[in-house]
């Protein structure tokens, strides 16, 4: 009896392992309420360059529910993984001081999720103890130095700290046909009103970018932080204005600025309404330093009057400008031979620029596309006025990419006065054209009148970066979804 009960533990232990193995499959199955998720994206640095870092998935008591690291392309990924449907945090770290995280929402309808991670500088350590010291001296005023004769000396076309500069300066060459002021403060150089005789000034000047700058923002001097005047070491500031002796040099200098930089581009930026020559040369070098373009940043200013109340008197000034404009790109294209030309407009902007580039387009029929990518940033045209613009300026450039939202209270204010829908709305419906890319970017996060996403967001500048720095169509961007619509379709923003 007890040799056959030791020969039944064989088939016993046999038994007992199958059932265990059954039991293990039963239970290695998702309960009826879980989900496989997949969360993917790209972890960049504070200027759009991918970074490798740690990234961690959170529960929403920020338990970790995994981990994993992003290559050097900055991608990662953690594929079909289990969750119940309920918020979690996606948190990007690269160091103590370097950190990214955003928030998503799991539910049955949307299992996945595409993240675009920008590390920005931590600022929660520890404050040293504060040791009485003497406050720094003022720096001195800048300060507008004429050009030489004859000189064709190029100036640095991307970011540099000079020697003992507590601050970055950006280079920016510019065209207006805005009247001088004949002052020579830099903030005062160029008036509102225009060029009696419609001629260019062309030019030069000098843009402050503090040390401590956030991507997106345009730093300026702050009353709640008892902030009066510009410091360059805080704000950015337009330090320097120089014109040029005459359309030779400025072409000579601006080519040789090319010829140094990194990549040969150029982008040539054109501003909307209520803006002033200072503040559009500002933006002009926030961008191009957040997107860390590797070329040679370009201002166009034509004479917005600089202030909300004059809204009419822009349209008038954005008309008379177009010829000024056309005649201008047509020069830096034939002029400088650069590898690569990028245009982006905003807002009101967006008429001159459209109107140049149908221009361009019925005038050079033997050499289109001059123009590499043209970016139209809630543009303030009408969606009927746009179309039909649309039909010959297309053929000015490689692609064209249209960003439209339907938070932009700038636009329904105008839509309202105009009594025509905007194209760069998305109400009542979204303007799809053939060989335009329209990306809807009602979810990016905007200020409080939300028109000005397109320079003040850190993920629309990581989207536009991988757009004219990674020459990455929509459908490699990892944020953006396609939207059927109609006979065609358009992107929309996923943050």
């Amino acid at each position: 009896m007890h040799r056959a009960n030791l020969r039944c533990y064989p088939v016993f232990a046999l038994f007992v392992i199958s059932l265990a193995v059954a039991c293990g499959s039963v239970y290695a199955q998702p309960a009826p309420d879980t989900l496989r998720v997949t969360i993917e994206g790209v972890v960049t640095d504070s200027r759009g360059q991918p970074a490798i870092a740690t990234v961690e998935l959170k529960d929403s008591s920020y338990r970790e529910v995994a981990s994993t690291t992003s290559d050097s392309n900055g991608r990662y990924r953690f594929r079909e993984i289990l969750l119940t449907p309920g918020e979690y945090h996606v948190r990007a770290r690269q160091d103590s001081e370097k950190s990214a995280a955003q928030t998503v929402q799991v539910r049955p309808t949307q299992q996945t999720f595409r993240l675009t991670l920008m590390l920005q500088q931590e600022y929660l350590a520890k404050a040293a103890p504060r040791q009485a010291k003497a406050p720094p001296p003022p720096l001195p005023p800048p300060v507008m130095t004429p050009p030489s004769p004859g000189s064709t000396t190029a100036a640095n076309p991307t970011a540099s700290e000079a020697p003992a500069l507590p601050y970055k300066v950006v280079t920016v060459f510019y065209a207006t046909d805005r009247a001088p002021t004949g002052r020579v403060t830099p903030s005062d150089f160029y008036s509102a009103m225009m060029q009696p005789d419609g001629n260019l000034s062309l030019g030069k000047c000098s843009v402050s970018i503090p040390k401590n700058h956030l991507s997106g923002r345009l730093e300026a001097p702050e009353i709640l932080k008892l902030q009066f005047s510009e410091d360059p070491r805080r704000h950015i500031v337009l330090l320097k204005v120089e014109p040029s002796a005459s359309s030779q040099i400025f072409y000579s200098d601006l080519s040789n600025a090319v010829d140094m930089s990194e990549n040969k581009q150029a982008l040539v930026f054109i501003h909307g309404y209520s803006v002033t020559f200072q503040d559009a040369a500002r933006r002009t070098a926030q961008i191009a330093y957040d997107l860390d373009f590797k070329g040679v940043p370009i201002l166009y200013s034509w004479p917005s009057r600089g202030k909300k109340s004059q809204y009419f008197a822009d349209e008038e000034s954005v008309q008379w400008t177009v010829d000024h404009l056309q005649q201008f790109l047509e020069d830096v294209v034939s002029r400088t031979h650069a590898h690569t030309y990028h245009l982006v407009a905003h807002s009101m902007g967006n008429r001159a620029l459209t109107a140049a580039l149908r221009n361009i387009a019925m005038q050079h029929t033997a050499s289109l596309a001059p123009f590499k990518h043209v970016v139209l940033a809630a543009p303030d045209i009408s969606v009927a006025n746009f179309r039909q613009l649309a039909e010959k300026f297309r053929a000015a450039a490689d692609s064209v990419t249209l960003y439209a939202s339907s938070r932009d209270e700038a636009l329904m204010v105008s839509h309202k006065f105009h009594d025509f829908a905007r194209a760069g709305e998305t109400v009542p419906s979204v303007c799809v054209i053939k060989g335009i890319d329209t990306i809807d970017v009602s979810r990016v996060e905007t200020g409080l009148i939300g028109h000005f996403y397109y320079a003040e967001n850190k993920s629309f500048l990581a989207d536009l970066h991988y757009l004219l720095q990674e020459d990455l169509p929509p459908a490699r961007r990892f944020h953006l979804r396609t939207v059927p619509a109609g006979d065609g379709q358009y992107w929309a923003f996923v943050p």
